[in-house]
């Protein structure tokens, strides 16, 4: 009979993203960090996906180097052509700042989505 080795695993106590301390609530661990750039990449993920932006998953938002909502307003046809190639032209006609000037998005469903953007 072979003799097993057992390694014991120890809980982390620090963010791996951002090295701020973690927080248990039940069985799981949250960094409570609001400026974590694991978190906001997530949002920023979410926010993308509630818009319905396709296109804007985390490869391309680690490739533009965007961590806030705020920076995505801030991204412009060139930048994103410059960065994604052909698929920068598809996001940027799906970005906010085009949709913003579209009556398909309603106030209500905007401010909804962001809320829950934020509310996490």
């Amino acid at each position: 009979m072979k003799k097993q080795i057992y390694k014991i695993i120890t809980q982390p106590t620090k963010c791996p993203a951002c090295n701020a301390d973690l927080v248990k609530v039940k069985d799981q661990l949250f960094c409570r960090n609001e400026s974590c750039e694991a978190q906001s990449s997530k949002k920023l993920e979410h926010y993308a996906k509630v818009l319905k932006i396709k296109g804007l998953g985390p490869k391309s938002i680690e490739k533009l180097g965007i961590t806030t909502i705020i920076d995505l307003y801030d991204l412009t046809e060139s930048t994103l052509v410059d960065v994604l190639g052909k698929n920068g032209v598809k996001i940027y006609s799906n970005s906010p700042s085009q949709q913003d000037c579209r009556p398909s998005i309603i106030t209500a469903r905007f401010l909804y989505k962001f809320s829950r953007v934020y509310s996490r």
